[in-house]
This record gives structure tokens, C-alpha cells and sequence, in this order.
């Protein structure tokens, strides 16, 4: 239903609508406040696949704030992921980092005792 009322190039470029409270604020800045948290925030959509991202910084942040940004982004996905697709935390294979369009860098592996054997052997 929002593709038809919201229009396809919002979903055909990946700008997805963000829900969000609008109503019973006591005050104008509490609505504003609302409003600048949801659009400095980002959103985690599942894919119909076993990947998933989230874009957690912009290039012209500090470092500290992207660090900040990842670890919690890292958590609240995690959660999300292991708790909706019925998982645990060991069948997350990889996570990776990557900045534009740059390769995939690997910050977490789990590597099964075959897949290090295997590793081992070459």
C-alpha cells in the first residue's frame, strides 16, 4: 500500500518512510525534539536474503561519533536479528565494514571447526 500512495522512487532509491509520533507533545519543542531525532537517526530493514546493513556514519562525522554510531548500531541489529529470525548468536557468520564504495573490511568471523581445518589444510 505505500509504494502506490508514497510513489516508487522513494522505494526504488532505498528512502524508506520512517514512523513517528507527531501527536501529544505538551510543547512545540518537544515535537521538534521528535522530529530532529528522526532525522538524524537511521533504520535497520531486513532483506529477503541473509544479509543485512545499516548505514551507521556519513564521511564528514568525527571518528568518535561513527564509533559511538557502530557499537550501537552493532547491538540493536544483533538483537534484532537473532531475536526475529530465531538465531543465536553463533550462526552469525561475518560482519563486515565498509565506507562508500570501498570492499567489505571483516570485523567479527566465526569460523566453524571444518572452515578452519579447511583453512588449515591449504
Amino acid at each position: 500500500m505505500l509504494p502506490e500512495l508514497m510513489g516508487k522512487e522513494f522505494y526504488g532509491k532505498k528512502k524508506y518512510p520512517c514512523p513517528i509520533k507527531v501527536h501529544g507533545f505538551d510543547s512545540p519543542k518537544e515535537l521538534e525534539k521528535q522530529l530532529n531525532d528522526a532525522a538524524a537517526s537511521t533504520f535497520f530493514a531486513l532483506g529477503n536474503g541473509p544479509n543485512y546493513s545499516v548505514r551507521v556514519g556519513k564521511t564528514f562525522q568525527k571518528e568518535k561519533d561513527i564509533g559511538k554510531n557502530t557499537l550501537d548500531c552493532l547491538g540493536q541489529a544483533i538483537a534484532y536479528a537473532t531475536v526475529h529470525d530465531e538465531i543465536d548468536f553463533e550462526s552469525i557468520s561475518q560482519i563486515t565494514m565498509r565506507v562508500g564504495s570501498s570492499p567489505e573490511l571483516p570485523v567479527y568471523n566465526n569460523f566453524t571447526e571444518a572452515d578452519l581445518t579447511a583453512y588449515m589444510q591449504d
